[in-house]
């Protein structure tokens, strides 16, 4: 049901996105249920070797194309509690969710919650903000790649530092 109303208020915003900044669409569309981070403090933890589990809450062509390093596949569409299982994660682990921009990712990270998880952070402003930044993203080869992913043409003009792709 969640996914339905995403998807019906997605409709009627598009055209009120040129209005808008993604921090104004973050505020409207999350309700911050899941605590956010930011690129800073994530980019910190990987750099100092913290341990954290990586999540792509987007569908399998975006992952494909390009997601954070180490990142664990898991969907948004097709998600379900029993995929986490398969990766037998521990849910006393910091576990970051990210999307494009961190809408999708809080529904899952709000999911895992639900499932037990005590230390789940939304990676604010998504793989957008992270490349924003000058972090790198990685395609299927493990090759650093300019193209993101962001979900659909909307989504793109908040991409500054790479190539936006949606098909």
């Amino acid at each position: 049901m969640k996914t339905f109303l995403f998807f019906i208020a997605l409709g009627f915003s598009l055209s009120g996105l040129a209005q808008q900044n993604l921090e104004e669409v973050l505020a409207e569309y999350n309700q911050e249920t899941v605590p956010y981070i930011s690129v800073k403090e994530l980019s910190a933890i990987k750099q100092n070797g913290g341990r954290i589990i990586l999540l792509d809450a987007r569908e399998s062509a975006e992952y494909k194309t390009s997601h954070l390093a180490g990142a664990l596949h898991v969907g948004y569409d097709d998600f379900d509690k029993s995929k986490i299982a398969r990766l037998n994660l521990n849910p006393k682990d910091t576990v970051v969710v990210y999307c494009t921009v961190g809408v999708r990712s809080e529904d899952i990270g709000e999911q895992l919650q639900q499932l037990g998880f005590k230390d789940v952070r939304n990676l604010k402003g998504g793989i957008v903000y992270w490349k924003n930044q000058g972090q790198p993203v990685y395609n299927m080869r493990n090759q650093i790649t300019d193209k993101v992913h962001v979900y659909g043409p909307g989504w793109g003009k908040w991409l500054t530092n790479g190539i936006p792709t949606y098909e």
